[in-house]
């Protein structure tokens, strides 16, 4: 929505709820003049078909009007790969500026003998374009391409194929990564991911805003061979139909975890 401010300061914007849908934004002014606020939209729309809102600020009122689609049938898609699909991410304990976003776009790349659809990494907030990352989907074993240098500091780029995700597969189960050979300092090392489903068809209440009855729990543990401890070690959480919907990662020294705050599945 467009707003003309005639003095700076705090703000709450929000709409009637409609259709099972409310939108609201709040923030601060710092100057005057025309702008523009992004509302989020907050509930489950209850019937198909023309809607219209009401936006209050102050004393002015106008309103818009949104045509709500058909539902799309459940694919039971624990990481959805539909194009244009997106999700945004917050750092828990940062600010706006930590935000990420994913968003499968139109390009499809070959690997070997395997084609692979992208996902586009970006800072939420600026729009900068940060990585793309590539998976793709035989059955219920989901794969990723990825660059483990990234995560082992080898000094050259060594790309592989990993299972990251198995929805086939009850609570416990463990499987590896192909073993990853490069070199750090010159030095010729190997190493390898280990994945282990924690939790299956669980209800995950946590994520403010959100209630996932259906979520696929999956911790990561990053090691160079020989060595029983691993270098690095992540969580993933994947809800039916929604996506990834959670992720951490903890090198010893540093702890981060991003949780959802919106979403779009196409």
């Amino acid at each position: 929505v467009q707003v003309n401010i005639t003095t700076p300061g705090s703000y709450q914007i929000s709409t009637d709820s409609v259709n099972g849908v409310r939108f609201s934004g709040s923030g601060t002014f710092p100057s005057t003049g025309i702008q523009n606020v992004t509302l989020t939209g907050d509930g489950t729309p209850l019937n198909m078909g023309l809607q219209n809102f009401s936006v209050t600020f102050g004393t002015s009122t106008c309103g818009f009007p949104i045509t709500f689609q058909p539902a799309v049938a459940a694919s039971g898609d624990y990481f959805p790969l539909s194009l244009n699909s997106n999700w945004n991410y917050d750092l828990v304990g940062g600010t706006s500026a930590d935000g990420i976003t994913f968003k499968v776009i139109n390009y499809g790349p070959t690997f070997g003998a395997e084609t692979y659809q992208t996902i586009q990494q970006s800072q939420t907030q600026t729009n900068n374009i940060t990585d793309s990352l590539y998976y793709r989907k035989p059955g219920g074993d989901y794969y990723e391409y990825v660059d483990f240098s990234k995560v082992f500091g080898f000094d050259q780029s060594v790309t592989s194929e990993f299972i990251f995700l198995k929805d086939n597969v009850s609570a416990t189960t463990t499987w590896n990564s192909p073993t990853i050979a490069g070199t750090i300092g010159g030095v010729a090392v190997s190493g390898y991911a280990q994945m282990t489903l924690l939790a299956q068809a669980v209800a995950v209440t946590s994520i403010p805003g959100f209630n996932f009855p259906d979520v696929i729990e999956v911790q990561y543990q990053y090691f160079i061979t020989g060595n029983p401890s691993p270098i690095l070690t992540q969580q993933r959480w994947f809800a039916r139909n929604q996506g990834e919907i959670y992720f951490s990662s903890n090198n010893g020294t540093i702890n981060s975890v991003y949780e959802v705050s919106t979403y779009e599945v196409f």
